[in-house]
């Protein structure tokens, strides 16, 4: 085999220079911004992706090893931020417009103090250690002398309790 056929099919084991990351960079951000477009993402969550994402590959661009991969390796990694942020945004609700002008009034904190008094002493102190004062579900089962497993489950069961009683 000729030296000039071995470098060819030998991989390229030296780390990415700043230039050839540049010029991954020039090659592919539109491309890991079609990536993201072809996946459902809207255009402006594609866009603030593929930046981060290049500007993640910047910073970790030692861990990459074949100049050939630095494309699909930045598209895996814009597809988890993209991941991310979409699970994020799902997370935030916006205030129905009813409620914009009285946001003043703590209705809800009224009607679940109100309905709280109606769960069981137990559900009540579950419900009250867990999401008034942060206690974690590890912490909860040592008080409790059981497995976090089985202080999830009262919780899930103490939430629909709560779920039930604020839809009457």
């Amino acid at each position: 085999m000729l030296k000039e056929e071995e470098e060819c099919v030998k991989p390229m084991t030296t780390t990415i220079t700043k230039e050839l990351f540049a010029q991954a960079y020039e090659n592919g951000h539109n491309k890991t911004v079609s990536f993201l477009l072809s996946r459902g993402y809207n255009p402006q969550l594609a866009e603030e992706a593929a930046q981060a994402a290049w500007a993640r590959g910047w910073e970790r661009k030692e861990q990459l090893r074949d100049f050939r991969k630095a494309i699909p390796w930045v598209n895996s990694i814009a597809l988890n931020i993209g991941r991310t942020r979409t699970r994020q945004v799902a997370r935030l609700q916006t205030l129905p417009e009813t409620l914009k002008d009285h946001w003043r009034e703590p209705i809800a904190s009224i009607d679940v103090g109100d309905k709280l008094l109606e769960c069981s002493a137990g559900e009540r102190n579950l419900l009250e250690k867990r999401y008034i004062w942060g206690w974690g579900a590890d912490e909860l089962a040592q008080e409790h002398h059981c497995s976090s497993l089985a202080i999830r489950l009262r919780l899930h069961r103490a939430r629909e309790r709560m779920r039930s009683l604020l839809a009457r």
